[in-house]
């Protein structure tokens, strides 16, 4: 995974840094600090008065509050209001997280295991993101997960992954539905079990991932492939639709083209278009391309969902398979994924939300 440059802060010393490092010169004793000063703090940093805000946090984050803690790490690791400092950013998210804030110790897990603000230490990531995944954050247990799968900072263990994937999943954590699915659907750690796996890609499909309404396209042209039936066309039509809107940006020429945002959204865009490209192939009635576009308009309005394939239907898709196997896609018609590892935590001036920040 990439990792944006890091460039190289020198940190003048001032008066902020003196009381940074604990000096003994500030002038305000922790007992005397005014109640309102975290609402003062708050109201500072939402109308994007940092300089403000850091003044206020610093007092209170010296005295011991793991808020403040927790928000001066994120300001300095994206530069709002103070000099880009990763070294600062992980000193105070070190703080909170000893202190058992689990969005510090889920953004301290990753940067110890990616060396972010010193040294790397993948057993002392998979600690932290061990802390927080036990107090139920979602993102450290799909990070814990994944670092079990890979074995990162300690040994690999499959069974404990899926057990962490799946606590994330159950939380609405979209890329651990992925990942949940991907055992199932591969026999990692448990045996395979296609309709298990296709339930969890649908449940990240519904919170609108686009990969997962991709693979719920690729799944329902699948059984329509074995099975002929009408209704898992449409409900794939629809699936690729959304999946399109999702990654794809509509260009003048009335065609598709990738979003400008990331690359694994580009390749989800190529694909969604490529399966379009099969619809037009097998000449789609007007009624069926109708059905296909209000499915997916009332998906997106709020006004109706498009069901998963039933367990019955999956057994008459295994039982036609037995009969004839498939030409075209592999078992499952489902999109090959690996165990996603969640991104860094990296300079983004401007998006303090991606990192967790409370507002």
């Amino acid at each position: 995974m990439r990792i944006l440059p890091i460039v190289a802060a020198t940190l003048l010393m001032s008066s902020t840094e003196v009381l940074l490092a604990g000096g003994k010169d500030d002038p305000s004793p922790c007992g005397k600090l005014p109640a309102e000063a975290m609402v003062r703090a708050h109201a500072a940093y939402d109308a994007k008065r940092y300089a403000d805000a850091m003044h206020d946090y610093l007092s209170l984050a010296r005295c011991g509050s793991v808020e403040a803690q927790h928000r001066l790490g994120g300001m300095y690791l994206t530069a709002l209001g103070v000099p880009l400092s990763l070294d600062q950013a992980r000193a105070w998210y070190q703080r909170a997280a000893e202190q058992g804030e689990p969005e510090s110790q889920y953004n301290l897990g990753l940067m110890y295991e990616k060396g972010l603000g010193g040294q790397r230490d993948p057993a002392a990531a998979r600690m932290w993101q061990s802390k927080a995944a036990a107090q139920g954050f979602a993102r450290s247990q799909n990070a814990l997960g994944a670092m079990l799968y890979n074995g990162t900072g300690g040994p690999r263990n499959d069974k404990e992954a899926l057990y962490w994937f799946t606590r994330a999943a159950e939380q609405g954590h979209t890329e651990a539905q992925l990942n949940v699915a991907t055992f199932y659907d591969k026999g990692i750690g448990v045996p395979k079990d296609l309709a298990a796996a296709i339930k969890w890609r649908f449940r990240a499909a519904a919170r609108g991932e686009a990969t997962a309404q991709l693979d719920m396209a690729v799944t329902h042209f699948d059984l329509y492939t074995v099975l002929k039936t009408d209704h898992d066309l449409v409900k794939s039509k629809a699936w690729a639709i959304l999946a399109e809107r999702n990654t794809c940006t509509a260009s003048s020429g009335g065609s598709a083209s990738p979003a400008p945002s990331a690359p694994s959204q580009s390749k989800t865009c190529d694909m969604a278009t490529g399966l379009q490209k099969n619809y037009l192939a097998l000449k789609l009635t007007p009624a069926i391309v109708a059905l296909s576009e209000q499915m997916a308009s009332n998906w997106l309005a709020g006004k109706g969902s498009i069901d998963p394939p039933s367990d019955d239907t999956l057994r008459d898709r295994e039982a036609a398979l037995l009969r004839a196997p498939h030409p075209l896609l592999p078992p499952g018609g489902t999109l090959s994924h690996t165990p996603r590892n969640p991104p860094p935590p990296a300079p983004a001036p401007g998006s303090p939300s991606a990192l967790g920040l409370r507002k």
